[in-house]
């Protein structure tokens, strides 16, 4: 049993649509979102808030950080904050596992 013998995830339509790799239109998440998806430039921004968040930084803390990556990624200067808020819905709202863990000390766990 080679590599090759491991289960493929399997995604949802939606999921597979929504990126580049599931070979989508991305035009259908609106430009700020395509431009993320294409560029790939959505898993540095959300990387960027996902490890300011792990380190106990607060939202707005989080998201001045995924603003600066978009910055630092070529959106222009009165786009980034909005680029920024965009790619992290988006990554809710399709990868909210990758969250779980602050929506829990939103919360108040654990106690």
């Amino acid at each position: 049993m080679g590599g090759l013998d491991r289960p493929q995830r399997h995604r949802s339509a939606a999921d597979a649509q929504a990126r580049p790799d599931g070979r989508g239109d991305c035009r259908e998440q609106g430009p700020v979102a395509g431009w993320g998806l294409e560029t790939g430039a959505v898993r540095e921004i959300v990387q960027a808030y996902r490890l300011a968040r792990h380190r106990g930084d607060g939202e707005l803390t989080a998201l001045n950080q995924a603003a600066e990556v978009a910055k630092a990624l070529g959106r222009p200067g009165d786009r980034i904050d909005e680029t920024a808020r965009v790619l992290i819905d988006w990554a809710i709202e399709h990868h909210r596992d990758w969250f779980y863990e602050f929506e829990l000390r939103r919360h108040g766990w654990p106690r």
